[in-house]
């Protein structure tokens, strides 16, 4: 049995020593060199890419803690369109050229990894090159409530008519055409907007001017075209058929939805009633036709009556082959009358 105990001084051993001596490796760099941390007063420890302090927490490190850090950072590489490639800081905006920046935003971490790869499409909304053909679905659109265009057409032309198609200016949007040989503003003319806006004129300007204001932001504009147009003989019939766009259902009674609606028909000329082509209104009418069906049945601005501009319409070719007669059975020699039919389908607004 104890029968009296007491403190008693020992003598010998070592000093205590709180120093940890942590190990460091990198995914990409392997072995960095260690961090040696004092607890009473922790440091920051730098190697390689990384920064960082351990502070202490509630609970003492014991041997065998482990720690897994993901640093988002590097560096990406880009190209446009099949170029070459170009290495550039993964957290600095790229600039890729007409206006496009690319800014790489981080996601939950980790946000690259190496061999990640995406690939985008830009369409530029604002290119003018959308008004040079009457494409549905394909409009020049600008982001201001007003939009000025200048087109230089290298030497002065004769310009008979306007025409903007394709178009999503409200009520109460102003167009105004203006031009001149030598200047933009040597002459100007308000025009009246329509659904397919036909303007008739008498002008010859090298340059010219379109100007649109008093439109929401994301207006837009699909064909602007200026010059002069085809002016055949009148012809024998003109058909205009009203069109709609649906699609139906199934079953009894089925419902469909509407798609939208155009104004379609023919037209004719037949030498029988004295309304005919002579081998110039032809070879016009043919270069016209070839012109759009090579352009994938690109729509034609067909102006029934010049006096009433808006019952103009867009329009396609409803057929792929064309037959033409001639009264005289092309046996003259000396003279041609030419009989044409020419289905028409009306483009969906």
């Amino acid at each position: 049995p104890l029968l009296s105990a007491g403190a008693t001084a020992l003598a010998g051993g070592a000093n205590g020593d709180a120093t940890q001596t942590w190990a460091v490796a990198s995914s990409t760099d392997g072995a960095l060199a260690d961090y040696t941390r004092n607890p009473a007063s922790p440091a920051s420890y730098t190697g390689g890419p990384i920064v960082l302090k351990i502070l202490e927490g509630g609970i003492p490190y014991v041997e065998g803690d482990r720690w897994t850090i993901a640093v988002e950072g590097g560096d990406l590489r880009w190209r446009r369109d099949g170029g070459s490639w170009t290495t550039a800081d993964i957290d600095a905006p790229v600039n890729v050229g007409d206006g496009l920046t690319l800014t790489a935003q981080r996601g939950i971490s980790p946000s690259y990894v190496t061999g990640d790869s995406w690939q985008f499409r830009a369409r530029a909304t604002h290119g003018l090159d959308r008004l040079r053909q009457p494409v549905p679905g394909r409009a020049m659109a600008w982001d201001a409530t007003s939009v000025q265009i200048d087109a230089d057409l290298g030497s002065a032309q004769q310009i008979d008519a306007l025409v903007i198609a394709l178009h999503t200016l409200p009520a109460g949007a102003t167009v105004t055409l203006s031009g001149g040989a030598s200047g933009y503003a040597e002459w100007s003319e308000s025009v009246t907007l329509r659904e397919l806006i036909y303007h008739p004129t008498n002008r010859s300007a090298r340059y010219l001017r379109l100007a649109i204001s008093g439109t929401p932001q994301g207006a837009s504009v699909g064909w602007w075209w200026a010059g002069v147009p085809w002016t055949p003989p009148v012809a024998s019939e003109l058909v205009v058929r009203r069109e709609y766009g649906l699609t139906r259902g199934q079953g009894r009674n089925p419902a469909a939805v509407y798609r939208g609606a155009g104004s379609g028909g023919s037209i004719a000329w037949e030498p029988d009633s004295d309304s005919w082509l002579g081998t110039d209104d032809l070879s016009e009418l043919l270069t016209t036709l070839d012109h759009v069906a090579a352009n994938g049945l690109e729509p034609i601005a067909l102006v029934r009556n010049v006096f009433r501009p808006a019952e103009s319409a867009l329009v396609t070719l409803d057929v792929e082959q064309v037959d033409i007669t001639d009264f005289n059975e092309w046996q003259n020699e000396d003279i041609r009358a030419h009989g044409v039919r020419i289905p028409l389908r009306g483009v969906l607004s």
